[in-house]
């Protein structure tokens, strides 16, 4: 197991490349849940606590800086599994494609949904009046109509 200081807490906390995560006397500090599908902690420099992901904190430990507009990917699509094996850089789009991928996306549309903006699409109405309708992105609108997403519709 290897151990790395803590992005903006040096010498206070460390992090493993398996997820684990220790203060400066050694005590393991444990995920919280709270109402949220990630893995956090509070973490403390001076006064001031901060709350911080798990897989953000060890993506930046082994992955190295974050990217600008980058997010944390997980490549088996388990957000409890931060192990730096499992995580990537990537955009908005990939990691939205991977939670398709994975099955972990929320399903925002109904099958009749898809398929009214499908045939709008072929009646020439433009995809941002659909996206418009629909209070979406244009980027939502192009990813149902060509098939990216909601493709077993």
């Amino acid at each position: 197991m290897r151990w790395r200081n803590v992005t903006g807490y040096e010498g206070s906390y460390f992090v493993s490349d398996e997820g684990l995560l220790i203060n400066e006397h050694g005590k393991v500090l444990l995920p919280q849940l709270t109402g949220g599908v990630y893995p956090y902690t509070r973490l403390r420099k001076g006064r001031i606590f901060k709350k911080l992901y798990f897989h953000q904190i060890v993506a930046e430990a082994f992955l190295g800086s974050k990217p600008p507009k980058a997010e944390v990917r997980h490549r088996d699509g388990d957000c409890k599994n931060y192990k730096s094996t499992n995580l990537c850089w990537g955009t908005r789009s990939q990691n939205n494609l991977d939670k398709v991928l994975h099955g972990t996306a929320k399903r925002k549309f109904t099958s009749l949904q898809i398929t009214d903006i499908r045939k709008k699409h072929q009646d020439a109405i433009s995809m941002q009046c659909i996206a418009n309708e629909y209070a979406v992105s244009v980027n939502t609108i192009f990813q149902i109509i060509h098939r990216r997403v909601y493709a077993e519709i």
